[in-house]
């Protein structure tokens, strides 16, 4: 999906519908958990980090999720998306 210009507003709407409908309960639970609570107060770097996080397949993420791999912080949207898989970790106490 990638993060298109769209409103605000329906951005968050389907940052919101990709988190909560992953495909497997663990991440459902963890990525739309946060979604739910946290994604009205992201900024638009914090929305870009999360519709990155999203766009990663399953395996990738929870390896992340699960701190069992790294991110290689290479550039500004790596750094991003270090800062929204922090978040979505401390929220859940990870």
């Amino acid at each position: 999906m990638g993060c298109h210009a769209v409103s605000e507003t329906v951005l968050r709407q389907k940052l919101l519908y990709r988190a909560s409908y992953r495909g497997t309960a663990e991440m459902d639970f963890l990525l739309g958990g946060f979604a739910r609570q946290r994604l009205g107060e992201l900024d638009a770097g914090g929305l870009a980090g999360f519709c990155a996080l999203l766009d990663m397949p399953d395996p990738v993420l929870e390896a992340l999720v699960w701190r069992k791999t790294r991110l290689d912080m290479t550039d500004r949207a790596q750094a991003d998306l270090a800062d929204i898989l922090q978040q979505v970790q401390d929220f859940h106490g990870l």
